[in-house]
């Protein structure tokens, strides 16, 4: 929020709740700052307020030195030059607070940041479209009915705090960064149909995460969902491109993908059992290694590369490479002992080094006409005892055990 410009005249009105009877002790609350010129006003917390409850209605009534009554509409909250006035930011007492306000377009940046707000109601405040940076983050917050039109949040709005579920109005359109990040308690939230990207960290470390709802979301980007192990499930429909370490450590056991462009990491150590990825051309480095869990994958379409260690250390019993693969990146599928059965590409070039590193299990593999290199350590500690590869095939360094027979045809 802007600062004040000189035409704001400082008015000390304090004014006790509305409602409070003169046997309650919190009634130490608001203080105003108006403009005679627009009859408008703005709203601050006088230091020392201590009211529990709260509520911001639409206008300011006070009297002129002639005794009329002059009515100013509250259009906005104030913060002030000193650092230490961020309206209730840092306050002990506040616990709910009402904003029923047509006025009032944003919440400006750390205005309850580490309050003991622990409820807010934003449903009657029509008008307000924007919530600032760090506004909720590390109060006590643990429920909030969002503004009907609101537009847009920004950096670390809700971290930290202790909020249980959110749902978003389809009037939603952008998150900035960290928007749930370290929310230990959060379990739900509902997005509407205008959210397409959810923003990097927006759930980093939102343990108790387990169900999110986002129809229309395209984009997730990185660390989005890392270390969300109670999040079993979400809709990959319409998402197109996944950022590095979305769901690192997350509980996701299904997924989904076609026409995605995929970051590093994605998956890794994440609970999936199944994967299906269609025309997703490059699996970046570690996308579902140290997948422990996983044993089912289904690639078809457009797959180019297999990148390194993107199946590392997994549980995938077989795996069919379709036609369109070219290259097998380093330790791509190494260490899955579990793995007996695979069928390369026809269009297959490369093998890198330890791609198939210590999967035990492994005793046949057919080579394709089309491979032109296999790297060291390939086909080390494997089942393989005889192999027939083509003669253009070369080999670089010890790619399989000294006891495997290899025949070139």
């Amino acid at each position: 929020m802007n600062k004040l410009k000189s035409a704001w005249i400082l008015s000390l009105l304090f004014l006790p709740l509305a409602g409070c009877s003169s046997s309650e002790k919190n009634t130490i609350g608001f203080h105003y700052y108006y403009d005679d010129s627009t009859k408008t006003c703005l709203i601050g917390a006088r230091p020392g307020f201590n009211l529990e409850h709260a509520k911001i209605e639409e206008y300011f009534l006070r009297e002129d030195e002639n005794g009329n009554e002059i009515k100013y509409a509250i259009t906005g909250i104030y913060i002030s030059d000193n650092d230490q006035d961020y309206f209730l930011k840092d306050n002990s007492f506040i616990q709910t607070l009402e904003i029923e306000n047509s006025f009032i377009t944003t919440l400006p940046y750390d205005i309850f940041r580490n309050s003991s707000l622990q409820e807010i109601d934003l449903s009657k405040a029509t008008n307000l479209q924007y919530i600032g940076d760090h506004v909720f983050e590390s109060s006590a917050l643990k429920k909030i009915t969002l503004p009907p039109n609101l537009l847009q949040t920004y950096k670390g709005v809700f971290a930290s705090s202790q909020v249980e579920e959110v749902t978003f109005p389809n009037t939603y359109e952008k998150m900035d960064i960290d928007t749930f990040f370290n929310c230990a308690h959060l379990k739900e939230v509902n997005f509407g149909e205008s959210i397409k990207e959810i923003s990097g960290s927006c759930f980093e470390k939102a343990s108790s995460l387990s169900k999110v709802l986002a129809p229309n979301v395209d984009t997730i980007d990185s660390y989005a969902f890392k270390d969300t192990e109670n999040l079993k499930e979400f809709s990959f429909e319409f998402v197109k491109n996944i950022g590095d370490y979305a769901f690192y450590r997350s509980g996701i056991s299904t997924v989904n993908l076609k026409d995605c462009v995929l970051g590093s990491h994605v998956f890794r150590e994440s609970k999936v059992t199944t994967a299906s990825l269609e025309n997703v051309e490059k699996l970046p480095y570690k996308t579902f290694g140290d997948c422990e869990n996983l044993t089912s994958v289904v690639l078809k379409g457009k797959v180019d590369q297999i990148g390194p260690s993107a199946f590392k250390n997994t549980a995938i019993e077989k795996i069919d490479l379709p036609n369109s693969v070219t290259f097998i990146g380093s330790e791509a599928f190494s260490s899955n002992r579990k793995l007996c059965q695979v069928n390369l590409s026809s269009s297959l070039e490369s093998i890198s080094t330890d791609a198939f590193y210590s999967c035990e299990a492994l005793n046949e593999v057919q080579f394709p006409n089309s491979l032109k290199r296999i790297r060291d350590g390939a086909f080390l500690k494997t089942g393989l005892k005889n192999v027939q590869l083509p003669k253009s095939v070369e080999l670089y360094g010890k790619c399989f055990e000294d006891n495997c027979i290899i025949e070139r045809i």
